[in-house]
C-alpha cells in the first residue's frame, strides 16, 4: 500500500511487456523488453528495487525471447523464444541457470503450425518438471481464443503429458512447492541447497561435483550425496 516505485524504465520505443518474475529471494527481476527498432523483445535482469542498471541476458534481432519464469529454489529461469516464418512460428523453450545465465536445456515443444501457440510457463512443485500453457487444436472450446491447455514436461521437453482437456481458458498454470523450504537469512553470504545443482542461490559462489558426489532425495527436494 506505499508508494509505487517504478523497476524497470523502459526508452522511448521500448515496452517492458513481454512477462517478468522474480528470483534471489525476490531481490532480483527478470523481465522480457521490446525494443520498437528492432521489433523484438530481448530478456533483462534489474534489481527488484529499482536500483542500478538491467543486466541485458539476451541479443536476438530475429527472434522474441519472452514469458520469463523462475524456479522455487531460484536456481532456473525458464523463458520461450519465438520466430515468425512459415509454415509457423517456432517456439522454443530455454532452461538457464540463474546467476551464471548457463543454458542447461533448449526443445521445441510442438513443430511449427500457425501463429503464437506458447502463452504461459510455470515449474512444477519440485521444480523438475515444466507446466505449459498452449493452444490445441483438439481442445472443445467454442473458439479459439480459448483453446488452451495446459501440459506438463520433464526440464529437457522429454515426457510429455497433457493435464487438462475442456472447454475452458487453461491458460496460467501455477505451482506451490509441497514443503516449504528454509528461508536464508539475510546475512547470509552462501546457500548451496542441493537441488540437483551446485549453484549458490544467496550469491555467486557457485559449486561443483568433484570425488563422486551426487545427488540423493531430501527432507525437501533433493540433497547432496556423499560416499563417504
Amino acid at each position: 500500500g506505499g508508494t509505487p516505485v517504478a523497476v524497470t524504465n523502459p526508452a522511448p520505443g521500448e515496452s517492458d511487456d513481454g512477462g517478468h518474475d522474480y528470483f534471489a529471494n525476490g531481490t532480483k527481476l527478470v523481465f522480457s523488453r521490446r525494443s520498437a527498432a528492432t521489433n523484438s523483445h530481448e530478456l533483462f535482469v534489474t534489481n527488484a528495487d529499482g536500483s542500478g542498471s538491467p543486466l541485458q541476458l539476451t541479443a536476438s534481432p530475429n527472434a522474441n525471447e519472452i514469458l520469463p519464469v523462475t524456479s522455487h529454489d531460484d536456481a532456473l529461469v525458464a523463458y520461450v523464444t519465438y520466430v515468425p516464418l512459415a509454415p509457423g512460428w517456432i517456439e522454443v523453450i530455454t532452461v538457464l541457470e540463474a546467476g551464471t545465465w548457463i543454458p542447461r536445456h533448449s526443445f521445441q515443444f510442438r513443430p511449427p503450425q500457425g501463429a503464437r501457440r506458447i502463452g504461459a510457463l510455470a515449474f512444477s512443485h519440485n521444480d523438475r518438471r515444466l507446466y505449459i500453457a498452449t493452444r490445441e487444436a483438439t481442445a472443445s472450446a467454442a473458439s479459439d481464443r480459448d483453446r488452451f491447455e495446459i501440459f506438463a514436461t520433464s526440464l529437457d521437453g522429454t515426457d510429455p503429458v497433457r493435464l487438462t482437456s475442456n472447454q475452458w481458458f487453461d491458460s496460467q498454470p501455477s505451482a506451490i512447492p509441497a514443503s516449504a523450504a528454509p528461508m536464508p537469512v539475510p546475512c547470509l553470504v552462501s546457500w548451496w541447497p542441493g537441488d540437483d545443482h551446485a549453484n549458490d542461490v544467496a550469491g555467486t559462489n557457485h559449486g561443483t561435483l568433484n570425488g563422486g558426489a551426487g545427488f540423493a532425495p531430501g527432507v525437501i527436494g533433493s540433497a547432496f550425496s556423499f560416499d563417504g
